[in-house]
């Protein structure tokens, strides 16, 4: 995994992914440069995440995203639905090295 990518559908996507990279993570939200733009189809996000070796934060359960390549896809929870940027950074962060066991150098 070369980094997180963060959908559309996470509350203050952009300020979720500024507060994953104080915590060590390479991550960018959709609409911000270098990631694909906002109102992008989810098949392009998941083309362009398995392009570029990135794992897909979504709250999008159903939906092409998780159909297509579910090792790709970490699906949230609702109950961080419109927290604040840094509780959802943390829960990602906590999801990610304890569920799947990611060391951060």
């Amino acid at each position: 995994m070369n980094g997180i990518l963060i959908d559309e559908n996470i509350f203050k996507r952009d300020k979720v992914a500024a507060k994953l990279r104080k915590l060590g993570w390479t991550a960018i939200a959709i609409g911000e440069n270098g990631a694909p733009p906002s109102g992008t189809k989810d098949p392009e996000i998941v083309k362009w995440a398995n392009k570029n070796g990135f794992l897909i934060v979504s709250r999008d359960k159903g939906s092409d995203l998780e159909s297509r390549f579910t090792d790709r896809v970490l699906i949230d929870s609702k109950s961080i639905e419109r927290k604040e940027p840094i509780d959802i950074a943390v829960y990602i962060h906590t999801r990610l090295t304890e569920d799947i066991g990611i060391t951060l150098y």
